[in-house]
Parts: C-alpha cells; sequence; structure tokens
C-alpha cells in the first residue's frame, strides 16, 4: 500500500487526466499484488448496450426465456482478477474481454459510481454476489 501511495502523490493532475502514465503504473501494480495474493481470475460476461430487453416504459413487461437468449447470444466474455473494478478493468485490464468492455464503458467518473455514464446493469440473480 506504501508504494501505491507514493505513485498516487506523484501521479499529478490524475483527475483530469494529466498523469503521464502513472494510473495505469497505479492498476498494473495493483493487479500484480492480488495475483501475487493468490486471488481468482474470474470471468463474467457484458451484455453491450441495446442488445437487452429493458422493458423500460412498459409497466407490466415481464422478461421472457427468448429475451434472455437473445441477450446471451449477444453478450461477450470478461477476464478480471478479483476485486478489480469494472473501471479497472474498462480501461487497463489484460484479460479476454477488457479491450471490448473498455470501448462500451465511458469511465467519465473515474470509477466513483458518480456520473452514470456506464449504465452497469447487474441480473437479478448476481445481485448476492457482487
Amino acid at each position: 500500500e506504501a508504494l501505491l501511495s507514493t505513485v498516487r502523490s506523484m501521479a499529478g493532475r490524475w483527475e483530469v487526466g494529466e498523469d503521464a502514465g502513472l494510473e495505469a503504473l497505479v492498476a498494473s501494480v495493483k493487479q500484480e499484488m492480488a495475483r501475487s495474493e493468490g486471488k481468482a481470475v474470474v470471468k463474467f460476461w457484458c451484455v453491450p448496450p441495446g442488445s437487452w430487453a429493458s422493458g423500460e416504459g412498459q409497466e407490466d413487461y415481464r422478461e421472457t426465456e427468448e429475451d434472455r437468449e437473445a441477450m446471451r447470444a449477444a453478450a461477450f466474455p470478461v477476464e478480471a482478477v478479483e476485486g478489480t473494478t469494472l473501471t479497472d478493468v474498462a480501461k487497463f485490464g489484460d484479460g479476454e474481454g477488457s479491450a471490448t468492455l473498455g470501448e462500451y464503458i465511458e469511465c467519465a467518473c473515474s470509477g466513483v459510481m458518480a456520473c452514470s455514464t456506464c449504465h452497469v446493469v447487474v441480473d437479478p440473480e448476481w445481485f448476492e454476489r457482487v
């Protein structure tokens, strides 16, 4: 943690994107620390925007198995080290699908979940796990 603190303090105006690559270095160190601590690589599936039946504006909408099959067909796999934020996976991930995830998630809020640009929807079956 001391190393991460030092790197962050050297990062300059990182909050406005002027970090000379130090944000990527911090993310890389975090990932390597997680791997050395024995954290597992996890795989999850992402459904691209517009590929799910949201039922928005339809008061009595019920998702059908046909809807779920269409979502599964459009989904792509993403791999990341356990405990890594979606922002870090999208911006700095090196596992399967991380680059594709980065094309869909804007990360304009710098990972503080303040701006709603990502439009992440978690399947109710996963609520207890995440």
